[in-house]
C-alpha cells in the first residue's frame, strides 16, 4: 500500500490534542464507574480490598471513598507520567496507548475488586484476567487509532554556519586525514 496516500487520506492531529484528549480519556475510564459506585454506595461495603495476596484474599482494606480517590488519582498520575513523557520525546503514538490501556487496567482492577467484594465473589482471579483483558484490547485499539496520525511539531531553531579560525581548521584538516589514513 502507498504510504502518501494513507497519510493523505488520515487526519493529522496535534500532539498536544492527541496528549489533552488521551488524559481526558484515561480520566473518564475511571471517573464515570467511580461515580456509579459512588452514587450507588449503599449497594456496596464501606470497607473494600486495596491490596489481594497471592492467596487471592484480601490483604489490605480502605474505605469505600478512600479506595475510588486512590484510583482516580492512581490513573490521573500515571496517565499524565505517560503522556508527558511521550510528548517530550516524540513517542506519544506509543505512550498514548500505553496511558489508554494502563488507565482501563486499573480501574477495572480497583472497581472490579470492589464488585466483587460487594457481590461475594470468593476469588479475584477473574476480575484481574478482565483487566489484564481490558487494559490490552484498549491499549491495542488506541494504538491502532492513533497510528500515524500524530502531526510532529515543527523542529525549532536555524543553522548558521560560522567562519571556523585558521587554527580550527588545521584541527578538522588534520583529523579528516587521521580518520581517511
Amino acid at each position: 500500500m502507498d504510504t502518501t496516500a494513507r497519510s493523505k487520506s488520515s487526519a493529522q492531529l496535534p500532539g498536544g490534542a492527541v496528549a489533552l484528549g488521551s488524559f481526558f480519556v484515561s480520566i473518564a475510564f475511571v471517573v464515570v464507574p467511580s461515580l456509579y459506585v459512588w452514587l450507588n454506595r449503599a449497594q456496596f461495603p464501606a470497607t473494600v480490598p486495596t491490596h489481594w495476596g497471592f492467596d487471592s484474599h484480601p490483604n489490605s482494606w480502605s474505605s469505600l471513598p478512600a479506595a475510588l480517590g486512590m484510583d482516580i488519582g492512581l490513573v490521573a498520575l500515571t496517565s499524565a507520567l505517560f503522556l508527558g513523557i511521550g510528548y517530550a520525546t516524540r513517542m506519544l503514538e506509543a505512550f498514548a496507548a500505553l496511558a489508554l490501556g494502563l488507565s482501563a487496567m486499573l480501574s477495572t482492577l480497583t472497581l472490579g475488586s470492589i464488585f466483587a467484594v460487594a457481590r461475594a465473589v470468593a476469588s479475584i482471579g477473574p476480575v484481574l484476567l478482565a483487566a489484564v483483558v481490558v487494559g490490552a484490547v484498549v491499549g491495542l485499539l488506541a494504538h491502532l487509532l492513533l497510528r500515524g496520525r500524530i502531526r510532529s511539531a515543527a523542529q525549532g531553531g536555524t543553522f548558521t554556519a560560522i567562519d571556523p579560525g585558521e587554527e580550527t581548521a588545521r584541527v578538522l584538516a588534520h583529523n579528516i586525514q587521521l580518520r581517511t589514513a
